[in-house]
């Protein structure tokens, strides 16, 4: 199988489906639990396999699934980048909460860093530095990160203009408190809102992957080797009738 990109193609694959992954009712999503790293490498595969096919899809079809073959690579790359945004903001994942917590403390470290070298001899900052250095648990570095945020967004040109901090970097430490302090499991209207985005993301792409293949069950009806050349994201298949 081919190597899976970087995760800022797949970032990128999702912005730029971003508006037809969220025109898909949430009603009509349908959820899948097979990673995306699997996802994107089948749609490779496919789109490397029908290469041999797309001759034949032509002549058979007057609209043979060109936007779907087209389509399908950035459609398994955009489940990927929603899926790893889940991965990243659910505290109930494995390792995920712990994770944030010493990402939380190394921006802290950098902001304390940063505003004691900006301003450290501004009374409303020198006050600010010296209430969250003794933090150490969740919350206290919740609290700490919140704390530092309005300090370090009021500064944000300048620290970005001397390369001091990234616009990232400040966003990052304004959300990474609700995080650090989100609700355990499905009730954190964030992490909610980004395991909906998942669930279209793979409807997205599985309508371009059942397309495709039911043009090519047709193709190859009576060549059930050649089918079997496809890999699935799902073992079994559709019965034909």
């Amino acid at each position: 199988m081919p190597e899976v990109p970087d995760t800022n193609t797949a970032e990128a694959a999702l912005e730029r489906h971003q508006e037809a992954i969220q025109a898909i009712r949430d009603d009509r999503t349908r959820r899948c639990n097979v990673p995306g790293t699997r996802i994107v490498e089948v749609s490779q595969a496919v789109v490397e396999l029908i290469a041999d096919d797309i001759a034949s899809l032509r002549q058979l079809f007057d609209a043979p699934p060109t936007q779907a073959i087209d389509t399908l690579i950035d459609r398994g790359l955009a489940v990927w980048a929603a899926e790893k945004r889940v991965d990243t903001i659910d505290p109930s994942a494995p390792g995920n909460r712990q994770a944030l917590f010493a990402e939380g403390g190394q921006l802290k470290s950098l902001a304390v860093k940063v505003l004691d070298l900006v301003a450290g001899d501004e009374t409303d900052v020198a006050r600010a530095l010296q209430d969250v250095r003794p933090g150490t648990g969740y919350r206290d570095r919740a609290d700490d990160l919140t704390t530092l945020h309005p300090h370090l967004d009021n500064r944000r040109d300048d620290l970005v203009a001397r390369q001091l901090m990234t616009a990232a970097q400040i966003d990052r430490i304004g959300s990474l408190g609700s995080l650090l302090l989100a609700p355990q499991g499905d009730q954190a209207p964030e992490l909610k809102a980004a395991r909906l985005l998942h669930d279209k993301a793979f409807t997205y792409y599985y309508q371009a992957d059942d397309e495709i293949r039911r043009h090519l069950e047709f193709l190859h009806w009576y060549n059930a080797e050649a089918l079997k050349a496809y890999p699935k994201i799902f073992t079994g298949g559709r019965k034909k009738k």
